[in-house]
């Protein structure tokens, strides 16, 4: 028969498994020690941007990252972690978790994963330096319409000009 504190580590690993197949990010942050009512904000203003915290003990994440998407991760969990979960804006829950970590300095950046691919702290703050999704959809339609947009200015200004011609003559 399995103990009570076996059956929890176990109960824990399934929920750090879990939680790491439903979400496509995971940032590891390391805890300076951060206040309890910081912390209960922290998580309260993580869920406004559709992201979730979990305390991390790092031998069972060791367990739960295993041979997954986010094994190489494994590399950043020493000392007391905090791993953060994402799905969706994911560039909007790194821009906050790195905000609130240089702002609160009791939180520092580690490292962490988005998709199969790994990222160093420096690289995470590089990835907040991105601007939003609406931010990067205008600038792609920006850049795929300035071709037409000169295309019709070109075309346009010898008709422009020949009807300016016009007007003056009549005028005149």
């Amino acid at each position: 028969m399995k103990s009570v504190k076996r059956m929890k580590k176990i109960e824990r690993v399934e929920t750090l498994s879990s939680a790491l197949a439903q979400n496509s990010m995971l940032i590891i942050l390391k805890n300076k020690g951060i206040s309890v009512p910081k912390m209960k904000d922290f998580r309260r203003s993580l869920t406004k941007v559709s992201a979730d915290c979990i305390f991390l003990k790092n031998s069972l994440a060791k367990i739960a990252l295993g041979d997954g998407k986010y094994s190489e991760c494994v590399n950043f969990l020493s000392g007391t972690t905090i791993g953060i979960f994402a799905n969706q804006n994911n560039i909007d829950a790194v821009k906050f978790v790195v905000d609130f970590a240089s702002n609160e300095n009791v939180l520092s950046v580690v490292g962490g994963c988005l998709g199969t691919t790994t990222y160093s702290a420096e690289e995470v703050l590089a990835l907040s330096k991105l601007p939003d999704i609406n931010g990067m959809r205008a600038k792609l339609l920006s850049v795929m319409l300035a071709p037409h947009s000169k295309f019709v200015r070109v075309l346009s200004a010898p008709l422009g000009n020949f009807v300016r011609v016009l007007q003056r003559k009549s005028e005149k």
